[in-house]
């Protein structure tokens, strides 16, 4: 039994190698050619081309359906010369499939039937220029390696350009272009490649249109567009991108989706967009973000997960309802050197959204880009302008404006150290245990009779730590440690000891400052005691 089925998968295996050889020898075998002529008359006859190649141009307006026919199929037709079309273009649909085609010139045509090519290759030139396609045009699944434009095009029907490729072959490069096209019915990009620049400057689009997965190694233009429906590009990969600027700006009427594109560059400058503007995970490297003077008034504005190589400009832009998340968007923002009023709205709304912590980030960066344009001004005293830098240093250098409780402890922790040091090495300074009662005895910085304490640790160690739990206990006004300092005392070390003293009571009441702005507890605590 084994044995049979062995046998039986051999004589299969056979079978199939024999089909792909015979296969392959009917496909390299040259097909039968046919005069433009001869096509027109099997079109009359049958309706169809199979398996031919054609020497010369074809005219779309010389064909003739037969009776009861509802398209014109042309399958696996090389044709050797140009696709154009003389007049109207035939009234049935015509369907290219499996085709390759030297030229396609139907610059200025009519057409009231749909025209569908599907896996089928264009190698030189593909002009639709000025075109008006009342039915349905489908390019799917098709390869064009030469020219190819669409330019001032007028589509009445549905538009689905999909899975194909334009790769123009050197040494053409030029760019695909869809400039003045419009777009009556829905349009479709979805997940086709353009290996060049890709241009649909001033056109309309009056229904939804779709670019899902689009790839574009070069530059993608949508230079003073209008998007009637849903503008939708997620998931694209695209080049330096441009939706425009002053002069020739894009409106958005309806969503306009980014989500999880990559792009070299997006500028958006002063655009309309009317409906949700979605950037949801999208990327820009290494280029730049633009919104200048863009407007944004759709219920949702979602800049999360957005990561921006270059600078993230918002200059004049107005956002409502903008998500985001700080960590992201800041570094690209600071980058743009934003004024106060782009991080004043940027604060707010990150409060609006109760991202405490958050908005305390941004309230840091713009209380010191508000200190940075004041002192710019020319008209400020020398004495506003002391004041300015006297708050930005003691202020923001070590709290952060008051977000940093961290950085503020580090510091005190770091000025105990050092302002310690001379009374940890100094030899005739000596620092000991009272052996009254602390509340009889003096302030701390004020020195007592040697008698007054006990002797001294003989251990150096010992003695240094002393030191510096009397100078902690000096500048941080900690319950009386009963560390005092011997007299006698140089006026100049007593002093230095009422410097310390000052030094850590600032410090104390810049960290009291700021915890009392990142604790919430606290807040809370105040709050009541205020209200």
């Amino acid at each position: 039994m084994s044995v049979r089925r062995r046998l039986l998968r051999a004589l299969a295996v056979l079978c199939g190698v024999l089909t792909v050889l015979l296969q392959g020898t009917a496909l390299a075998q040259p097909l039968p050619r046919m005069t433009p002529q001869a096509a027109y008359e099997e079109i009359a006859r049958s309706g169809e081309l199979r398996g031919v190649q054609i020497d010369g141009d074809l005219d779309a307006a010389k064909m003739q359906q037969p009776p009861g026919a509802k398209r014109i199929l042309m399958q696996d037709v090389q044709l050797e010369g140009t696709l154009r079309s003389s007049a109207a273009g035939p009234a049935l649909p015509l369907w290219i499939e499996r085709s390759q085609l030297r030229n396609v010139d139907l610059r200025g045509a009519r057409w009231s039937a749909a025209l569908e090519i599907e896996n089928s290759a264009v190698t030189e030139r593909a002009w639709f220029d000025g075109a008006q396609f009342d039915g349905a045009f489908i390019l799917h699944g098709s390869t064009f390696t030469g020219q190819t434009l669409f330019r001032g095009a007028r589509f009445g029907g549905p538009v689905e350009i999909t899975s194909s490729q334009f790769h123009p072959t050197p040494p053409m490069r030029s760019s695909v272009s869809f400039t003045d096209a419009r777009f009556a019915a829905p349009a479709r990009f979805d997940r086709s490649s353009f290996g060049t620049d890709v241009r649909f400057d001033t056109s309309r689009f009056e229904a939804d249109a779709s670019f899902l997965g689009l790839k574009v190694t070069g530059r993608a233009s949508w230079r003073n567009v209008i998007f009637g429906g849903d503008a939708e590009l997620r998931f694209c990969e695209l080049g330096d991108v441009d939706f425009g600027d002053i002069e020739q700006m894009s409106v958005f009427m309806r969503l306009a989706d980014f989500r999880g594109c990559t792009m070299g560059s997006l500028r958006l400058d002063y655009a309309d967009i009317r409906g949700d503007m979605l950037l949801v995970n999208v990327q820009v490297s290494p280029g730049d973000l633009t919104l200048k003077q863009a407007s944004l008034r759709g219920a949702r504005n979602d800049f999360s997960g957005l990561k921006v190589s270059g600078k993230l400009d918002l200059q004049g832009a107005q956002i409502a309802n903008l998500q985001m998340r700080w960590p992201e968007i800041s570094p690209a923002l600071l980058r743009s050197a934003p004024g106060s009023d782009i991080l004043r709205l940027i604060q707010q709304r990150l409060e609006e959204l109760k991202k405490d912590d958050e908005a305390r980030e941004a309230s840091a960066v713009l209380a010191d880009v508000s200190i940075e344009e004041r002192l710019a001004q020319s008209d400020a005293s020398l004495a506003d302008k002391a004041l300015l830098w006297v708050e930005r240093i003691v202020w923001g250098s070590t709290t952060g404006y008051g977000t940093r409780l961290g950085r503020i402890v580090g510091v005190a922790l770091l000025c105990w150290v050092v302002l310690a040091l001379p009374l940890v090495f100094a030899h005739r300074v000596r620092i000991g245990s009272l052996l009254a009662a602390a509340d009889s005895a003096p302030p701390l910085h004020q020195p007592v009779a040697p008698d007054a304490l006990k002797p001294p640790p003989t251990s150096a160690a010992a003695r240094g730590l002393q030191s510096l739990a009397y100078a902690f206990a000096l500048m941080f006004t900690l319950p009386d440690l009963r560390l005092r300092p011997a007299k006698p005392m140089s006026v100049a070390l007593q002093g230095y000891l009422l410097f310390m003293r000052g030094i850590g009571l600032g410090l104390l009441a810049l960290t009291v400052l700021t915890l009392t702005k990142v604790s919430p507890i606290i807040q809370a605590v105040l709050g009541k005691i205020v209200g």
